[in-house]
This record gives structure tokens, C-alpha cells and sequence, in this order.
């Protein structure tokens, strides 16, 4: 026996389906951004922070801009001199807190960050004062060495500590403030000039220097111009296949 159904009825489902339809397809839709924003995943985060126009710390951190550049902004380009201008298209104010504190070297004898934090504390004296939002561990009274948030908030404060010396003038600049990342060639040039022309007397200072040296600004940007030049054109020295000669 066949039933019929009023005509009312009919519309009603059909506006369900519909309606059914068009939910599935919103719930589709999102599961869809939210597998694009899981696949975008740190670039996200570094789109935000380009946007922001905020200033980027770190400590040591010439390789890992050289890394965050190439993963997350643009191919790397052949050249330091050309890498430079376009990280600076995008981050304005770099600040390395190594590089820093390598400037003020009459101050500081060690440039690793688990010293820089232990001198920059006993510098305070009260100075600085960070306050963690409620709700987040106070890093203050737990030291993680190595893992991330404690080094990033090490990496802060150290900064902070270091921005508020300078600006009181309780540190002195020790060596030629052409040392930064934004330097133009010509500062740079000057300041190897000027460096060369003062020489070392003896070989106690020749080894000194030689510490000094592997810790330099300039050393780190000898190191990414070399790594710069290996991704494009590959070791220097490597031989060529003679099968693809």
C-alpha cells in the first residue's frame, strides 16, 4: 500500500535537508581552515610578529634568523650584504643580546646566556622587576636551562637588563659600535681598519684575541655569509663530478 505524505510535510523535510546540508557544509569549511591554519603552523606566528613591527631579540641567534628567513619569508639570497636588507625589510630593529654584551666586553668576560643572566641579576639590583601574568609559571623561581621558554624569558631578561644599563650609562661600550646586525659595509670595513691597524704586541695578546675572535659579531657573520654561500653554490673546495663535467 503506498503512503502519501501531506505537501506540508514534504517542504518541511526538504528545508531540513537543506538546512542539514548547508551545516555539514560550514562544519566541512572549518575543518578545512583548521587543517590549513594546523599546516601554515609557525609561519603564522612569524607573519604576526612582521606585522607587528615589534622589535626581534635573541641571543647568538644569526644562524637561527638565517633558518627563520628561508623557512617561513623568502629563499635565501646569495650575499650577507643582501640578506641583511631584506631581513631588515621585514624586522626593522634586530638586537642580539650576545652581540650586546660583546660590546661591553669591560663588563662582561663570558658572552654565553646562562652567565649573561646571573651577572645581568646581580647588576639589577632591583632596577627590573618582571611580573608573569597569572596563570603562567613564574620562571623567576624554576630554572629549565636549554628549554625554550626558560631561555626565551633568560634571553628577555637579559635585555631588558641591559637596556636599562646603557640608558643609566652603568656600562660603557668597549669596542666599535659599528658592531650590529644593521651596520652598513662601510661602518664595518672602517671598523676591520681600524682594527688591523692597531695590531697585537706579544703572544699573550695574539691568544687572547684568538678567544675574542671566535666570539666576535664578525665571526657570526663570516659563519652565515659562508653558509649563505654553501646553499647556493656549495662547499668551497668541492670538487666536480667529472661525470657531470
Amino acid at each position: 500500500m503506498l503512503k502519501y505524505k501531506k505537501k506540508g510535510e514534504t517542504e518541511e523535510t526538504k528545508t531540513q535537508q537543506a538546512d542539514f546540508k548547508a551545516k555539514e557544509s560550514s562544519v566541512d569549511g572549518e575543518l578545512k581552515m583548521k587543517e590549513l591554519r594546523e599546516e601554515m603552523g609557525l609561519s603564522r606566528v612569524v607573519n604576526a610578529m612582521i606585522r607587528s613591527k615589534k622589535p626581534l631579540v635573541g641571543h647568538n641567534f644569526i644562524y637561527d634568523i638565517g633558518f627563520l628567513f628561508h623557512q617561513y619569508i623568502d629563499d635565501l639570497p646569495e650575499t650577507y650584504e643582501l640578506f641583511k636588507k631584506r631581513f631588515h625589510d621585514c624586522f626593522a630593529a634586530v638586537y642580539d643580546t650576545k652581540v650586546i654584551a660583546y660590546n661591553h666586553s669591560s663588563t662582561f668576560s663570558q658572552y654565553k646566556l646562562e652567565y649573561l643572566l646571573k651577572k645581568c641579576c646581580d647588576l639589577n639590583k632591583g632596577m627590573v622587576k618582571l611580573v608573569f601574568p597569572t596563570g603562567f609559571r613564574n620562571l623567576e623561581e624554576v630554572k629549565e636551562e636549554h628549554s625554550a621558554g626558560f631561555d626565551a624569558y633568560s634571553c628577555g631578561k637579559v635585555f631588558i637588563v641591559l637596556a636599562k644599563l646603557i640608558e643609566l650609562r652603568l656600562i660603557k661600550s668597549s669596542v666599535n659600535p659599528s658592531h650590529r646586525l644593521d651596520a652598513s659595509a662601510e661602518e664595518e670595513k672602517t671598523a676591520a681598519g681600524t682594527k688591523a691597524a692597531a695590531g697585537t704586541n706579544g703572544e699573550a695578546k695574539k691568544e687572547a684575541g684568538e678567544t675574542k675572535k671566535t666570539s666576535s659579531p664578525e665571526c657570526a657573520r663570516a659563519k652565515l655569509a659562508a653558509m649563505l654561500a654553501n646553499f647556493h653554490h656549495g662547499p668551497a673546495g668541492a670538487k666536480e663530478d667529472p661525470k657531470k663535467a
